[in-house]
């Protein structure tokens, strides 16, 4: 039989017989579509050579009739007929060899249907293959399972879009499949490598797997596609995320030696992270093939655990990626954690002393904080030359760059004798900057004062500082903590320091007592401090004058040794505000308040001579009046 469609066949149209054994295993997945040959006497040939394409009880789930007279009522899905035609209703194809339109098929079914009876026909080991799968239906789904025997039993490469059709097939056998059906399909599709193959192959074919080795490769590989889309990231926290993310395949590729994920740059940081973690000698030795990049020295130096352990002299990586991550440290030093920075500078004190300098100077112009830290570390460590180091830089950044200096003297002070050549500096900065024309250092000045004697306690620098401090208190209390000579200041800063001890505003009670109090702490510049405070009295007049106020600061004034030109200049009294004030004045004022302003003459004759004087001189002039009047009558 075999023999006799053999020779039909040969005889025949291919393309024909393509589109016949497409449409019959068409056909055969719907149950409203037959197929009917209309090819006279030739249709039980026809019929025998496309079941026979397939195994014997495959094909034996087609059902087909040779001849039928009746399409309209036939229930066979591949039927012969003459030339009535089926029902449209019926019949989805008619074939026949002088007119048939062919159908989009698959090319590599096509030439098994074109060479299946031909002597280099694999035929029969198709039939073999799908008995040893297992394989019992029939349908298009046999085409797949002719792409799977290309792939697994002829060593056949498909293009990627045939590779689909062979892990189609694969995963409807797993079962029956064997290791090296398993391994040839991987090997066609893990470059074309989709998130469901992987799954697949990770989760059903390796578990069905015997060859342990093969199925470990094969695991690991898959699950390294896993973290495919790390290759692509390029922003350090979503490195630091993804890994975060996929620890597990992260672990399970290193595990199964599927060190690959070196070949990326997220994947080499996963390799840092997991041997800080596990110290494996294979991955030890794997990192030390390998140089950093950029992504992900910036990931493992955001990462203070693995960047610290990474650092160490005994860690497998390159000296050149050391050095590297070394200048991504610095480079960052300026926004990483503060944790991670001591922690590095802490190791880096004991290995790296060149290391742990260069950090300290990036930390110390932006980050006094962690300065403040490592000058702590590298005492604690017994370095004392590297903590002078620090100190000099933290110093400076403060002497030069106008800051508040309260910060650093108070560390300074907690720091003892090691820190006394450094507070000295920042306590000859600090009278420096003081110009008496505000309190802006003051509490820098107040925390030196208590530093002073330990310094420097006779120089002018110290003086300075005591003055400020001194000038608080005279303007919030009227005191003087010190024997105030201003002699020391030329005349404009003299006038600054008056002005700042006076600055406060008058109150409303015990005025006398209030200005006195101010005047005499400042009576070593007794004209500045007599003008100055001749500014508070006339404001407070603007709201209503007070006599006794103004006279208390005369008497002050006049008491500290004031000019009566620089007391009396100032003040705009008209002739009963003078009065007034002269009540209020000691005897001894009176005299140079007179001499100033001039002495009031009293007013002559008494109220009631002038009362009587204007009387009679209406009366004169009601008599004139009366006597022109009477003129004028006449």
């Amino acid at each position: 039989m075999l023999e006799k469609i053999s020779a039909f066949v040969r005889g025949k149209d291919k393309a024909f017989f393509r589109e016949l054994a497409y449409r019959v295993l068409d056909a055969m997945d719907d149950k409203l579509k037959k197929v009917y040959i209309r090819e006279k006497y030739d249709n039980f040939s026809w019929i025998a050579a496309v079941t026979m394409l397939f195994p014997r009880e495959i094909s034996k789930q087609i059902p087909f009739i040779t001849y039928t007279g009746t399409p309209d009522r036939c229930f066979h899905k591949l039927a012969g007929i003459f030339d009535e035609d089926p029902s449209p209703m019926v019949s989805m194809f008619t074939l026949s060899a002088d007119n048939f339109r062919e159908s989009e098929r698959d090319d590599l079914f096509d030439s098994y249907v074109d060479n299946a009876y031909t002597e280099s026909s694999d035929r029969e080991r198709f039939f073999a293959f799908l008995s040893r799968t297992g394989w019992n239906s029939i349908g298009k789904d046999i085409i797949n399972m002719y792409h799977l025997f290309s792939v697994c039993e002829k060593g056949f490469v498909p293009s990627p879009g045939d590779s689909r059709k062979s892990f189609a097939a694969l995963k409807s056998v797993i079962r029956s499949a064997t290791d090296s059906d398993i391994v040839s399909v991987y090997s066609v599709m893990k470059n074309v490598m989709d998130a469901e193959a992987a799954d697949f192959f990770g989760n059903e074919a390796v578990p069905a797997m015997k060859d342990k080795e093969a199925a470990d490769r094969i695991l690991a590989e898959v699950t390294a596609f896993s973290l495919e889309p790390s290759r692509s990231l390029k922003d350090v926290r979503s490195v630091i995320s993804s890994y975060e993310d996929h620890s597990d395949e992260v672990r399970k590729c290193i595990s199964l030696k599927s060190f690959d994920l070196l070949d990326y740059p997220a994947g080499r940081y996963y390799c840092l992270r997991e041997y800080v973690a596990s110290g494996d000698p294979e991955l030890a030795g794997a990192l030390q093939g390998f140089d950093l990049d950029s992504l992900s020295a910036e990931a493992a130096a955001a990462d203070g655990k693995t960047c610290a352990e990474a650092l160490k002299n005994s860690f497998p990586l390159k000296p050149s990626s050391k050095e590297m991550l070394k200048e991504t440290v610095i480079g960052s030093a300026g926004t990483l954690p503060g944790d991670t920075l001591i922690s590095l500078f802490g190791l880096a004190i004991k290995e790296d002393r060149a290391f742990a300098m260069r950090l300290s100077e990036a930390v110390s112009d932006g980050r006094p904080d962690l300065a403040e830290k490592f000058i702590i570390k590298s005492s604690e460590a017994g370095d004392a030359e590297l903590a002078s180091f620090i100190s000099d830089a933290y110093v400076s950044r403060y002497v030069s760059g106008g800051k508040d200096l309260l910060p650093a003297i108070t560390f300074m002070k907690e720091r003892g004798p090691s820190g006394k050549e450094h507070l000295a500096r920042l306590i000859r900065a600090l009278a420096q900057s003081i110009d008496f024309s505000g309190f802006g250092p003051f509490p820098a000045a107040k925390a030196a004062t208590e530093l002073i004697p330990e310094t420097e306690p006779e120089s002018d620098d110290a003086a300075r500082i005591r003055m400020l401090v001194n000038a608080d208190r005279i303007r919030r209390e009227g005191r003087s903590d010190l024997d105030l000579d201003l002699s020391m200041l030329d005349d404009a800063a003299a006038k600054s320091y008056i002005n700042l001890c006076l600055g406060a505003p008058m109150p409303a009670k015990h005025r006398g007592q209030w200005i006195s109090d101010r005047l005499e702490c400042l009576k070593s510049r007794p004209d500045e401090a007599a003008d100055r405070m001749c500014t508070s009295v006339i404001t407070t007049m603007y709201a209503a004058f007070d006599a006794e106020t103004v006279a208390a600061y005369i008497i002050a004034a006049k008491n500290i040794g004031a000019s009566d030109e620089t007391v009396y200049k100032r003040l705009k009294l008209d002739p009963k505000q003078r009065a007034k004030v002269r009540k209020h004045l000691g005897s001894g004022f009176e005299e140079s308040f007179d001499a100033y302003f001039g002495k009031e003459e009293e007013p002559s004759g008494s109220l009631k001579d002038k009362l009587t004087g204007k009387q009679k001189d209406s009366e004169g002039k009601r008599s004139a009046k009366s006597i022109l009047g009477g003129l004028f009558r006449r």
